[in-house]
């Protein structure tokens, strides 16, 4: 099965000023890996634009929280252009 996850708020405290990752919540990261060690497959789904995206990715890799498979980014950057009204 593939189990979609918040990363702000949800896998993480909200402790750490954005963009930062904020500390793992400690029944967060028991679930995760009893559902890696099940056999499915973690995706991140937040609204950090990509790079920041990257940097939770990596955090729960690194802190071996979880291999995480994908990463969903649902985030978007919004520009006025001048030649636009």
């Amino acid at each position: 099965m593939i189990i979609a996850i918040d990363f702000d708020g949800t896998i993480t405290y909200g402790d750490k000023p954005f963009p930062e990752c904020g500390t793992i919540r400690p029944e967060a990261r028991d679930i995760m890996k009893k559902l890696k060690a099940r056999g499915h497959k973690i995706v991140i789904n937040t609204c950090r634009i990509y790079k920041s995206a990257e940097s939770a990715k990596n955090y729960l890799i690194e802190n071996k929280i979880c291999d995480v498979s994908k990463l969903q980014v649902i985030g978007m950057l919004v520009t006025k252009r001048k030649d636009i009204d």
